[in-house]
């Protein structure tokens, strides 16, 4: 069921902001695919080279996969109304040989798709470990799966091989807050997302909902809000949003 700070968001702003197909505002909400932050690691179109085939057969899986594909784009420069404490970590390469486990009652024709795709991408990725958006929708595909453990290792190396990315940031945040019950690094996770991306408003609701819907705490929410404002003060997005929480139970 949606929450009822998004169902706000959605009917109040959706002429100002156009975010496209994302489906996560539940008690189990889906992750964010959204353009990642400043990159100083080389593009992704600089790896190894793979035969045309593979190519084309990684592009039609990603159709596929819902909220996965993700352009690389340079961040907006701006600064975050504080800073999430985050220290860089070195991390070792996710295992690409991890087996697949499907749970219980998982459609046969669907295991078969994602089953695809993984071998699809892993062979990319296998050929070259530094590519952001391979990275990104093996992840997607793991989490699908339930395979919660698998997704955080691998957002966790994406965010050591690209730490100016917002998006694998974000997605760990909502891994951590509503599927593997770690509020303190759900939060972490959320602000650096933040502080990547300042100006991307989806953060803001979903930090939001983070404070009401997994800790509980209204005024903790209302205190986030009220720090945002006071970094930007002519953003009437979030005064609306510190309105709407305010006046709810």
């Amino acid at each position: 069921m949606p929450s009822k700070t998004t169902l706000f968001l959605f009917s109040g702003l959706a002429a100002l902001i156009i975010l496209g197909s994302i489906g996560y505002y539940n008690p189990r909400p889906e992750t964010v695919a959204v353009n990642d932050g400043p990159d100083t690691s080389p593009p992704s179109d600089s790896a190894t080279p793979v035969d045309d085939i593979a190519e084309k057969d990684t592009k039609s899986a990603q159709k596929i996969v819902e909220n996965a594909m993700v352009e690389e784009k340079q961040g907006s420069g701006d600064s975050a109304p504080w800073d999430s404490n985050a220290t860089a970590v070195s991390v070792p390469v996710p295992d690409l040989n991890r087996p697949l486990v499907f749970p219980g009652g998982y459609a046969a024709e669907r295991a078969a798709q994602v089953t695809e795709q993984v071998v699809t991408i892993v062979a990319i990725l296998k050929a070259s470990d530094n590519r952001f958006n391979e990275w990104m929708d093996l992840a997607m595909l793991r989490k699908s799966i339930e395979d919660y453990d698998g997704a955080r290792e691998i957002w966790e190396y994406v965010g050591a091989i690209r730490p100016g990315n917002s998006l694998s940031f974000a997605n760990l945040g909502m891994l951590y807050g509503y599927y593997l019950n770690n509020p303190l690094k759900a939060e972490a996770n959320l602000l650096h997302a933040i502080e990547n991306e300042p100006r991307f408003f989806d953060f803001y609701t979903r930090m939001t909902d983070f404070y009401i819907e997994v800790t509980h705490d209204k005024n903790k929410s209302i205190d986030f809000l009220d720090r945002s404002i006071q970094k930007y003060p002519e953003w009437t997005e979030l005064k609306d949003l510190k309105e709407h929480v305010a006046q709810t139970q």
